[in-house]
């Protein structure tokens, strides 16, 4: 771990640092700034798995936010800071918890022909992440979580490129003893472009997952090869679809599979008011693979979202995200747990911001969600609502 760590930071020193003669030759853009929100809400069930009674709550933030652009590169980095107090889950629950949140990213070109980039994140957090299949339930705690992405794209003529990639993610839970993994992966892409609005790319990868705890499932080495299908229809609309072969070893049980991974997305923005995204991601997911007790060689995961932003006036703006999650644990390997486990979550998020003056909003947001499973004990529905106040600078 300590070699990938080393070998990434040195990638994204690479990056910031190379070819400064370039970099320094036109600036176009340099922007700054901070926010302070405070939120009040209400939690129908802060603890679901356990049947825990309502709770109030209060919610500060603060963060800041840089970007630059050059002639040559984009660099933007931004952090946040904050903290979450329930009031009255009683006295044998955890009450204040504490999110932080920072990236940053940086894309460069070396030359005409050579481009790097890096991705760059790390997070404390204590709702669910949807969208990347981090902690479904808010039973598991906060966690901490980080991230870097690094690739180098090489164009070996106006129509055709080339990639090299390199990824590694650590998770822990830090109330919980087992579910910590780390993850790592090397990727190369080959893209040629036919026309303006298409372009098709052959992609393959490597992948390992690793368990801090056994107990949770054994590591897992995968293989994938694939295709990717980028077309714009418009300028308003475009598609990308990607599907591969994953060829999957888990590493303490003399079990090779072969699985399939797609995903697709379809962004549509008619204006500069409305925008929608949605998309579907279907795979075996390998850093979670015990549910009750019961370890499974397979956990299979249909991701179902949508994501929707609207700005109806100079003031008002509202959003809509919304997830739906299928998954099955199959292949059961120990414990007393059932054969296979179905279980299915939807969740829905609104949101409105008005903006009073030219610092300052006024914001509210609502959040539904229904997990349903085998085990009934899982089952259960949340609400949350907040208003609160924001103030950008």
């Amino acid at each position: 771990m300590r070699s990938i760590l080393i070998l990434s930071l040195l990638f994204s020193s690479f990056c910031c640092f190379a070819d400064e003669k370039q970099e320094s030759r036109m600036l176009l853009n340099n922007l700054s700034s901070w926010f302070l929100s405070y939120n009040l809400g209400w939690d129908d069930s802060p603890y679901p798995l356990s049947d825990s009674d309502s709770s109030t709550y209060g919610k500060v933030k603060i963060g800041s936010s840089y970007s630059k652009t050059t002639g040559v590169s984009f660099f933007s980095a931004n952090g946040s800071l904050g903290n979450t107090h329930y009031f009255d889950v009683g006295s044998n629950r955890k009450e204040q918890f504490t999110q932080i949140n920072g990236n940053f990213s940086l894309r460069h070109s070396l030359s005409d022909v050579i481009e790097v980039s890096t991705r760059n994140y790390v997070t404390r957090e204590l709702e669910p992440d949807y969208e990347a299949g981090i902690a479904t339930v808010r039973e598991s705690g906060d966690y901490v979580r980080w991230n870097t992405s690094n690739s180098l794209k090489y164009s070996l003529s106006q129509r055709l490129s080339a990639s090299l990639g390199f990824s590694y993610t650590d998770m822990s839970y830090r109330e919980r003893e087992s579910g910590d993994f780390s993850r790592w992966g090397l990727s190369t892409d080959l893209n040629y472009r036919f026309s303006p609005q298409a372009s098709l790319g052959l992609i393959a990868g490597f992948k390992q997952v690793d368990k801090d705890d056994a107990s949770t499932g054994s590591g897992v080495q995968s293989y994938n090869v694939g295709a990717n299908w980028k077309y714009r229809f418009d300028e308003v609309t475009a598609l990308e679809i990607s599907a591969s072969s994953l060829f999957r070893e888990l590493e303490d049980h003399d079990k090779d599979s072969t699985d399939f991974h797609a995903n697709a997305s379809l962004r549509y923005s008619p204006n500069d008011r409305f925008s929608t995204r949605l998309w579907l991601r279907y795979s075996p997911e390998d850093n979670s693979r015990r549910i009750e007790g019961s370890v499974y060689d397979d956990h299979l995961l249909l991701r179902l979202g949508v994501n929707n932003s609207y700005q109806v006036s100079e003031k008002l703006s509202l959003r809509l995200n919304l997830y739906y999650i299928d998954g099955v644990y199959e292949e059961k390997r120990s414990g007393e747990g059932k054969d296979e486990v179905n279980e299915g979550l939807l969740h829905v998020s609104l949101g409105a911001s008005f903006k009073y003056n030219k610092n300052c909003s006024v914001t509210a947001t609502y959040n539904y969600s229904d997990n349903s499973s085998d085990y009934q004990s899982r089952e259960y529905e949340r609400q949350r609502f907040h208003l609160g106040v924001r103030f950008n600078y």
